[in-house]
């Protein structure tokens, strides 16, 4: 994919982020494993990887942003340091992003292979190995008097087998892991048509299909069998993550792990379940008029969602070293803290809910409302990427809802999508469906880009997305932590959250550290880089 004097460049930056990868005769192939991961990204993300080397290989961007009259390549490593340094820090937005699009990107990639895995003390997948610490596995049997097992996110006492492929299909009656026996060039009806599957989708398709209606889910992601979720960081992160996880703002100061596969974030998320706030449901009827979504108005609703995905608190007995310490930490400071609930049936804490859960404990929509969609009949075309919305007069002639006429029955919507390999995302035939009602839940930043690429929505459309920054804030202990073990999130502090003049304040929670992401959060680059990352396990 890259071109020769790309692959130079990006070599040569390797080598300064990552030089133990290059060490002793332990040439790790990092530029080819990069090449690897941007095969699944869009090319609008190849060509940003293609234009940050090109600027960094540059005399010209050397002299004006690195004082610097020697291209990078073929500068000294201390010199190549300096320039990383001053880029690491420029006042210019194009340098802060380069050097910050490369950093991850290297360490992403080297970090999340086995080749790196022993120096930080990281295990790998638990289903290869089983638990190796009081904090993964079944939890132990219960004490006389305890919670009732079906009340308990976790497995005790025993193992719990891994799950079997879901019963989802791609037409009625026909079982799927992820293809469907749709045609790749098809034309399709129905009464309703649901873009995106995840926590808006999935719950929609599932309550109007079981209403009698028929319904057709299409989702841009694959659906993947538990047996595809391999605990493979980087490989699970290129096939369950938008933009094989490189999605990040212009800036890179803020990376989206956005999930984009049949389960949507829910697929990928780490469990712990909130309640929308009693203030900010009141702030939004009071300050923006929205109605019907009063506090009391939705707790029967919140508490029907959380019987469906079995929302319970993780018992005291059952958190890792890192929550326990959030927990005491917060006890001995005064500050509020306490269990989190959790969308999970026999949890084996495995600590790989990021990457899909094998054992069919996480009570993800894919597992909840999307079986119970295709049980009542509906149709799930994953791989399929949405283009456009048309909206069809009733005599056929396409019209534009910005016209605002009035009419006597509500007009037909024609959904354009591409199907797509689901390995390599190349285009393999184009899918039309037509439906008098469409629902359009494909997520905060693609349903905006759906309704301008068809020209609706207004003037409004894609201006107001709001984004969860999180900051980290890493602690080194004595003992080991092993943070990418046991539930990642099963306790949270909210003493901090509140509403007055200074915002909303926020919460404290533990996240789970496998070393990809762990390499990502932990500042700097080379040998103090690799330093902190050696004493990964006991931070």
């Amino acid at each position: 994919m890259l071109s020769p004097a790309h692959r130079t460049v990006l070599d040569a930056v390797a080598r300064r982020v990552v030089p133990h990868a290059f060490a002793n005769g332990r040439r790790v192939d990092i530029v080819a494993r990069i090449e690897d991961r941007f095969r699944d990204t869009p090319p609008e993300a190849q060509r940003d990887l293609e234009r940050a080397l090109t600027a960094l290989g540059s005399r010209t961007a050397g002299v004006i942003l690195s004082r610097e009259l020697t291209p990078f390549t073929r500068l000294s490593p201390e010199r190549q340091d300096r320039v990383l340094a001053r880029w690491s820090a420029s006042p210019l937005l194009t340098a802060r992003a380069v050097y910050h699009g490369l950093r991850r990107l290297i360490l992403a990639v080297y970090y999340s292979l086995p080749e790196a895995w022993d120096e930080i003390g990281y295990l790998g997948p638990y289903y290869l190995r089983g638990p190796a610490f009081p904090w993964e596995g079944p939890a132990a049997p219960r004490m006389p008097n305890g919670m009732p097992a079906d009340d308990e996110p976790i497995a005790r006492g025993v193992a719990v087998r891994a799950a079997t492929a879901g019963s989802v299909t791609g037409v009625r009656g026909t079982p799927s892991s992820g293809s469907t026996a749709i045609p790749s060039d098809a034309r399709l009806t129905a009464d309703v048509i649901v873009i995106g599957s995840g926590a808006g989708g999935a719950v929609v398709a599932a309550r109007l299909a079981e209403a009698g209606r028929d319904v057709v889910l299409i989702e841009a992601g694959s659906h993947l069998a538990p047996d595809e979720l391999t605990e493979l960081e980087g490989d699970m992160t290129t096939r369950l993550y938008a933009d094989a996880g490189t999605r990040a703002t212009d800036d890179l100061s803020i990376a989206l792990l956005q999930g984009a596969a049949v389960g949507g974030g829910t697929l990928v998320n780490w469990m712990i379940t909130f309640r929308a706030p009693d203030f900010v449901l009141d702030e939004w009827e009071a300050r923006f008029g929205i109605t019907g979504l009063s506090p009391a108005l939705l707790a029967p609703v919140f508490e029907r969602v959380e019987r469906e995905i079995h929302a319970t608190f993780v018992p005291d007995d059952a958190h890792s070293p890192a929550n326990r310490l959030l927990l005491e930490g917060a006890r001995r400071l005064g500050w509020r803290a306490g269990a989190g609930r959790i969308n999970a049936r026999g949890c084996l804490r495995t600590g790989f809910c990021g990457q899909g859960c094998r054992y069919g404990a996480k009570q993800s929509v894919d597992r909840v409302y999307v079986t119970r969609a295709v049980a009542a009949g509906a149709r799930l075309l994953p791989d399929a990427r949405v283009e456009r919305v048309e909206i069809i007069e009733r005599d056929g002639s396409a019209t534009n809802a910005a016209r605002g006429t009035r009419r006597t029955s509500p007009p037909l919507k024609r959904v354009h999508a591409t199907r797509v390999d689901r390995r390599t995302r190349r285009a393999t035939g184009t899918i039309v469906a037509q439906a008098p009602v469409v629902v359009l839940a494909a997520g905060a930043i693609s349903t905006p880009v759906i309704l301008q690429r068809s020209g609706l929505g207004g003037g409004g459309v894609g201006r107001y997305l709001r984004l969860h920054p999180t900051t980290a804030t890493l602690g080194e202990y004595v003992s080991d932590v092993y943070a990418a073990g046991g539930i990642p999130q099963s306790a949270v502090c909210d003493e901090f959250i509140r509403r007055d003049d200074r915002g909303y304040g926020f919460w404290i929670e533990c996240a789970p550290t496998h070393p990809a992401l762990a390499a990502i959060a932990v500042p700097g680059i080379g040998e103090a880089h690799r330093d902190l990352m050696r004493r990964a396990r006991r931070t």
